[in-house]
């Protein structure tokens, strides 16, 4: 793709998206947002001022975007922002980008800790810090803990929690999740790595060769971080404390059977809800103490 001097507004996403079409199922989208990330404006703006044109460095710097997003980098990389849950979070290779489907671990949280909001929260593989940094703007007396292996992670999530206001409220921690953190908490969340090594290929390559593979691949059935998990959450979680945990598609029967054996092996009997994302998947997997009055609301 190469624009013309004087190329405007509307003539520079309709090239774009051309270019993308084939790349992206989001061509245009895409490209509205990378023309914003260089030109500074709004979409109200970009809208509204359709014959503006662009200037040199502006078009150069738009061609190199998107000839970027065409080679399969993901958007938020090329940005390094995404939004989640109505907030900003700074992205980069070494995060997995938010997304949309995780907000059903948020919608969960908010629905079943109405009765009990959550004194302290742990994120195991924290990542970009998305899913702590929603759950504290949502319960705004609680604490965080923040778990990554990654130290380059950590780092991000450390900066979004301090961009976000949130920092003098969450500890972060560099560790596996199968380390035992101090202390019993309210809410665990998780977003763990779920997909089986087999799948890499039929993987889409935004996420198989620009997202990180140890937030990725959990083993050949990409249950193996679910197992740790069954292990540790009964020694991390409060007496009526409650784990969300992100499913990946079909997975949602196995997360059960493995969380209900493993807090069973330490004399805790729970009872497991689901909460599925806009597509219909099974996506938020819930532990429940069986005390819960929530334990009613089961749904699949």
């Amino acid at each position: 793709m190469a624009l013309a001097p004087g190329t405007t507004l509307a003539d520079a996403l309709e090239a774009g998206a051309g270019a993308l079409t084939g790349t992206s199922p989001t061509a245009r989208l895409d490209c509205r947002l990378l023309l914003q990330h260089v030109t500074g404006l709004s979409h109200t703006e970009l809208i509204g001022w359709p014959d503006h044109t662009l200037g040199a460095e502006e078009s150069a710097h738009f061609e190199a975007l998107v000839s970027r997003r065409a080679a399969g980098e993901p958007l938020a990389q090329i940005t390094g922002e995404k939004e989640f849950w109505g907030l900003t979070f700074e992205v980069t290779g070494d995060v997995l980008s938010p997304r949309p489907d995780s907000e059903t671990l948020i919608e969960a949280a908010r629905e079943l800790c109405l009765a009990r909001p959550p004194q302290t929260i742990l994120d195991l593989g924290t990542g970009s810090g998305c899913l702590l940094a929603a759950l504290l703007t949502e319960f705004t007396q609680a604490r965080g803990v923040a778990v990554d292996l990654s130290a380059a992670a950590l780092a991000v999530a450390a900066r979004n929690f301090e961009a976000l206001g949130l920092g003098a409220r969450v500890e972060v921690q560099e560790h596996d999740f199968a380390q035992p953190v101090a202390g019993r908490f309210d809410l665990i969340v998780s977003n763990p790595p779920y997909i089986a090594q087999g799948e890499r290929d039929s993987l889409a390559v935004e996420i198989r060769n620009y997202e990180p593979a140890m937030a990725l691949f959990a083993g050949e059935k990409g249950l193996d971080a679910y197992r740790i998990l069954s292990h540790m959450l009964p020694q991390q979680l409060a007496e009526n404390g409650i784990a969300i945990i992100e499913a990946g598609a079909g997975q949602a029967g196995d997360i059960e059977s493995l969380m209900k054996s493993g807090f069973a092996a330490q004399g805790r009997e729970i009872s497991v809800v689901t909460r599925n994302d806009l597509a219909g998947h099974a996506r938020a997997v819930a532990i429940l103490p069986v005390t819960d009055a929530h334990k009613s609301t089961r749904s699949h």
